[in-house]
């Protein structure tokens, strides 16, 4: 099976915990602060997982969840590989590809999920004309982000992660609000989910190796923004309206197919 690689060219060189995320004005001084049973922050925590042992894991991890979900299409932004990590939805052979950088928190994120995403989804991605990966990071911008994150890569671990995105963008505000969130997460995982698995997931490991990777990925990228999206070669910080996605993907289109990797 060939793979379709995508490629565009991204300046380097941000620290992603200090992200501006677009619609979170205040920057809550409780956004580093752990759940009960962890004992660092967000910064901490993805400091000691970007040492060369953990990025060799996380990188090992995210060849090893691409073949697991099947995944058909290598997306690479400039030199970052972003196969196997994020979460994908459409066809592997679409023209366009979307990129997605997000924070479960974020409350620009949510709107995005909420009501830009379903027609997106319904226009460009059903149809075979977008190949859509969400990529959840942590900005360290808002609380519980860290923890409903490894939530999300926990359920995916079983194949729920669109379920689990929609229950915590549906209830983002109780969870965000919650003194020990992972008591909010757990009516979300569904009847068919084994919940043993998912909690020894969800308690073995502060921050899930994707998601460690998936930070490492957004600071090389000079992520600065949440959300931040890349459509095809051009990078689009901030939120945008599904008329600005509508008219870049459209554009995209008229040029035809990305080249081949």
């Amino acid at each position: 099976m060939s793979f379709r690689c995508w490629r565009s060219v991204i300046a380097v060189g941000v620290v992603v915990a200090g992200v501006a995320c677009d619609g979170d004005r205040a920057r809550s001084k409780g956004a580093a602060k752990s759940e009960r049973g962890d004992t660092a922050g967000v910064s901490a925590v993805i400091d000691r997982l970007t040492s060369d042992s953990a990025r060799a894991a996380a990188s090992a991890d995210s060849i090893a969840a691409a073949a697991a979900r099947g995944s058909s299409r290598a997306v690479r932004v400039g030199d970052a590989d972003l196969t196997g990590i994020g979460h994908d939805a459409g066809k592997t052979t679409a023209p366009v590809v979307v990129v997605m950088f997000s924070d479960f928190g974020c409350a620009d994120c949510r709107r995005f999920a909420t009501e830009t995403f379903p027609k997106l989804e319904r226009e460009y991605v059903r149809t075979g004309k977008v190949f859509f990966k969400y990529v959840p990071i942590i900005s360290g911008a808002v609380p519980n982000t860290q923890q409903a994150t490894r939530a999300a890569e926990c359920a995916a671990d079983q194949g729920k992660f669109w379920a689990m995105y929609d229950s915590l963008y549906a209830h983002q505000a109780n969870w965000k609000a919650a003194t020990v969130p992972s008591r909010v997460f757990a009516p979300y995982l569904g009847a068919d989910v084994d919940r043993a698995t998912y909690g020894g997931c969800y308690t073995r490991q502060a921050l899930h190796p994707r998601t460690a990777r998936a930070n490492q990925i957004a600071a090389q990228l000079d992520v600065s923004r949440i959300p931040t999206f890349v459509v095809n070669e051009r990078v689009m910080p901030g939120a945008l309206s599904f008329a600005e996605l509508r008219q870049a993907i459209d554009e995209e289109l008229k040029k035809g197919t990305p080249t081949k990797g």
